[in-house]
């Protein structure tokens, strides 16, 4: 297991280290960062999606298709922020 810190630009111009582990084989543990996005990236984009739920208009209903992609897209986000 080899372990890697990539210091990273994103396109609104945020620094940051990503510390990357790659398996014997070379290839990266995260599948998020697989797909090119870094941890710090996906943090941001549940932090969004938070506050759009938080100042969402109530009351919802159960059929409101823009909320029900809001809490999938978290739900999917949560699951990829590495451990």
């Amino acid at each position: 297991m080899s372990k890697y810190i990539l210091h990273v630009k994103d396109y609104e111009g945020y620094e940051y280290d990503v510390q990357l582990e790659k398996d014997d084989e070379g290839y990266i543990k995260n599948p998020a960062l697989r797909r090119g996005y870094t941890a710090f990236s996906i943090q941001r984009e549940l932090k969004n999606i938070k506050e759009q739920l938080k100042n969402y208009p109530t009351p919802v209903s159960d059929s409101d298709d823009q909320f029900n992609h809001l809490l999938a897209e978290r739900s999917r986000l949560q699951k990829e922020l590495p451990d």
